[in-house]
């Protein structure tokens, strides 16, 4: 009876083991998946409490996720916590996984991942035979709004003219740099309340549901007017938007640009 029995819990506490999806695993660096990329976009279903941020994870190597494939991971956008009960996570690809985050808006739009305590790596993310877990990382990046700018070749004036393309995906901001000879020109606005990215401006996308690319290009116009109206002109036309020196002597090369940033580091 004692040997059916001991047989019996021995069989349990494998497939037990077996479920957890090996959360004892260890990193090193030989055999863990490390990182290689993270993207991160938005998203929206055609109403204000649809909006989804999805940020992709991707690894050099096949990944398997455990029953928490979160574990000791750090998740914050503009520095705040999502819901993690909310939060839905699937492999997007053999060595990749993607977590749909639920927003209602991102301000800044700063998107960080770090492990919860250090020096652990993340648990839930496996290689392919389990024997070893995610090698640790942090990364950092600006969460696209949307919204791109091409520049316009054509244009001969004296500054330069971009075109606008894309939309919102959801309540969020458009950085934009105006640079001069390549070095960003710094805001007339001193106002305390005004967001910034480094020099870059915020153009805000309040009304995301309803905003087409002409009416971005007249927000961007008048944004960048604000901040250098009295250096500078600028004119929405359309879907472009051009801006000219106001000083004829101005020799300078300008560039509108939209702003952002990545930051991958393995510890």
């Amino acid at each position: 009876m004692k040997k059916i029995f001991l047989t019996t819990f021995c069989m349990i506490f494998i497939i037990a083991s077996t479920l957890t999806g090996c959360s004892d695993a260890k990193y090193n660096s030989e055999t863990s998946p490390h990182i290689s990329d993270v993207t991160a976009s938005g998203r929206n279903e055609g109403s204000e409490s649809s909006q989804y941020v999805d940020v992709t994870i991707t690894f050099e190597k096949a990944i398997t996720l455990g029953d928490d494939p979160l574990s000791n991971m750090d998740i914050t956008i503009s520095g705040e916590s999502p819901d993690y009960d909310e939060l839905t996570i699937t492999q997007s690809a053999d060595n990749a996984l993607t977590i749909a985050i639920p927003v209602t808006a991102i301000t800044t739009g700063n998107l960080v991942i770090d492990e919860k305590e250090e020096d652990t790596g993340y648990p839930g993310i496996l290689n392919e035979d389990g024997s070893a877990c995610a090698y640790p990382f942090t990364c950092e990046l600006l969460i696209p709004s949307g919204i791109t700018l091409t520049t316009d070749d054509s244009y001969s004036g004296g500054g330069t003219r971009v075109n606008v393309e894309g939309t919102w995906d959801i309540r969020s901001i458009t950085w934009l740099e105006l640079l001069s000879d390549d070095a960003p020109v710094t805001s007339q606005v001193s106002d305390t309340s005004e967001l910034y990215q480094d020099t870059a401006i915020a153009v805000h996308g309040h009304d995301f549901l309803l905003s087409d690319e002409t009416m971005i290009a007249e927000t961007i116009a008048e944004t960048l007017t604000r901040h250098f109206g009295s250096s500078y002109a600028f004119y929405a036309d359309g879907t472009s938007v051009t801006c000219e020196k106001l000083d004829n002597t101005d020799t300078a090369q300008l560039e509108l640009k939209i702003y952002t940033y990545k930051t991958i580091e393995e510890k």
